[in-house]
């Protein structure tokens, strides 16, 4: 409105339009007080954006000058990989969903070094950049990979931020420059609120005063560090089933993109002499009926299983379907939530998978 009012007031005087624009600002004082609120405003707004970038207190540009509050457990996992001593032979691959799978009772069972690299919100295109990684950027060739699949993440969600924003992993996605500001943006525009505005003053404060213990913790095998006589509590899945039914919605087959992802990850462990070991999470009795009834859950499984038929059949992987506590002897209320095992389930998945393993 200004420029415009301006503009048309310079046509009739014929005058240079920057002089003639701070002529009138400076003998108006409504014009005057209109550009000092608008410049202070957009002086402000940038000054904020350029805090967020450099602070970035959840990890979103990647720029690591100040350490997230942020739980970044791919930028944790892969240093653990990096230093470990001596080199894992068998690597565990997943969501949150196996935090707990443990990587000391893995290696009793099969007797090969273990390691946990499993990585919160993964989905088919991590377990690819992941094996990719390891094995052409860190020169670990395992003998395994151990893949912890729940059926959700086959599901239209965007890629996690986190690994966009890892050069490590996004460089083996075809995720060009173009697809990052992108990216990067529209996280930065979904999270930017007064939380957000917050959290970088609280980033400042733990970088400068050192941060509490983190909420979640792993050994340098990559294993969730956590209290094994906790008991979970069975109130928690009615809680959280609304987690469990976000993981399908709009979702009535299986992403084809993240199908191809999962193809890719067989490809590249067949091309390097890599064992394959897959299988299908499971969710609580109430919460598979309650997806059954709300869902495409069922539809999607049978898709997955089909899928599973061709991939042990091209890539020689064992496949087990644990998608139901009854399906590997499990404890169908001993889960942490409505998505995620407990540890003894998740013990009683492992003992069942390499009860017959042979090196």
């Amino acid at each position: 409105v200004i420029v415009c009012f301006i503009y048309s007031a310079n046509v009739q005087e014929n005058t240079h339009p920057v002089h003639f624009m701070i002529s009138r600002i400076t003998r108006n004082p409504e014009l005057k007080f209109i550009a000092v609120f608008f410049f202070s405003a957009a002086g402000f707004m940038l000054a904020i954006f350029a805090l967020a970038v450099i602070v970035d207190p959840y990890n979103i540009f990647g720029l690591n000058i100040f350490r997230p509050i942020l739980l970044t457990n791919r930028t944790e996992k892969l240093r653990l990989l990096r230093d470990a001593d001596p080199k894992p032979e068998a690597i565990i691959l997943g969501s949150s969903r196996v935090f707990k799978m443990d990587p000391k009772k893995v290696e009793k069972l099969t007797g090969l070094t273990t390691f946990n690299a499993s990585v919160s919100y993964a989905r088919p295109e991590e377990h690819f950049a992941m094996a990719s990684y390891i094995v052409n950027d860190l020169g670990i060739t395992p003998k395994l990979f151990i893949v912890g699949v729940n059926l959700g993440e086959f599901n239209n969600d965007e890629t996690d931020s986190q690994t966009i924003n890892n050069p490590d992993l996004r460089k083996y996605l075809g995720i060009d420059r173009k697809i990052l500001a992108i990216t990067l943006l529209r996280t930065f525009k979904e999270r930017f609120n007064p939380r957000y505005l917050r959290d970088i003053f609280v980033t400042i404060f733990w970088n400068s005063r050192g941060f509490p213990n983190p909420a979640i913790t792993f050994d340098a095998a990559g294993g969730q560090v956590f209290d094994r006589s906790h008991e979970p509590n069975p109130e928690d899945i009615n809680v959280t089933l609304n987690l469990a039914q976000d993981l399908f919605r709009n979702t009535t087959v299986l992403n084809p993109e993240r199908r191809r992802y999962f193809t890719e990850f067989l490809a590249f462990a067949q091309k390097h002499n890599v064992r394959v070991t897959v299988f299908l999470l499971p969710f609580p009795p109430e919460v598979l009926q309650s997806l059954a009834e709300t869902t495409s859950y069922p539809t999607l499984q049978s898709e997955l299983l089909r899928e599973a038929e061709t991939w042990k059949k091209e890539y020689g992987i064992m496949f087990f379907d644990f998608s139901s506590p009854e399906k590997f002897g499990g404890l169908p209320t001993d889960f942490d939530d409505a998505t995620h095992p407990s540890h003894r389930n998740i013990d009683l998945m492992t003992e069942r998978i390499f009860k017959r393993f042979r090196p």
